[in-house]
């Protein structure tokens, strides 16, 4: 399938989950290595849901473990990229990964401190795309403008479009779920975005 823009999953936990994204043509799969979050997945599972993936990148998804326990994590995978908050990736030690840097709207700048990010994976305090006031949605176009931002702010499905055109991001941030039972998941609201996201789909 042919995406009109670059996705990346989040917080994918399952091999349901994946093989879901893969099919839809996601251009990453992200899995939460952080031990102190919900949604955290033991490094093992992750080299075993991977084993199953082919034409897609993993990308561990870190939050505020140590610079030293964030690296040997990476390595231990093989990992090529790395998801973290952004007053992270200057450190040396990430030097060798390509960076997602998570960072709030309201913390964001148009600076320099994210030249090692590849990627800024941009959040928004909790609100959706609809609860933004105009100031902020001028900042979103002003950050892409200088960055590749990937937007990891709620929105509707219909949104979708509208803000990919308004926009000059250069993807979407969305989020996985839980299996309704072992090998089973239900992907309703998914469909609908990859609706939009995909004419053929």
């Amino acid at each position: 399938m042919a995406l009109i823009t670059k996705v990346k999953a989040s917080l994918v936990n399952n091999l349901s989950d994946a093989r879901y994204f893969s099919a839809a043509g996601v251009d990453w799969l992200g899995f939460c290595l952080d031990p102190e979050h919900p949604a955290f997945v033991v490094p093992e599972i992750v080299k075993e849901i991977a084993e199953w993936l082919h034409g897609i990148e993993v990308i561990g998804e870190f939050g505020n473990q140590t610079p030293d326990i964030i690296a040997d994590t990476a390595t231990q995978l093989q990992l090529e990229k790395m998801q973290i908050p952004v007053g992270l990736a200057a450190d040396e030690r990430f030097r060798e990964f390509k960076i997602f840097g998570v960072v709030d709207l309201e913390d964001s700048k148009i600076a320099e401190q994210y030249a090692n990010v590849e990627f800024l994976v941009l959040r928004a305090a909790g609100k959706n795309w609809n609860q933004l006031s105009a100031s902020e949605k001028e900042h979103i176009l002003e950050i892409s403008e200088r960055h590749q931002v990937l937007l990891d702010i709620p929105c509707a499905p219909p949104d979708y479009e509208n803000i990919l055109k308004s926009y000059p991001i250069a993807g979407i941030n969305i989020y996985g779920g839980n299996e309704t039972e072992p090998g089973i998941g239900s992907f309703d609201d998914l469909d609908a975005v990859f609706e939009v996201l995909d004419p053929e789909f």
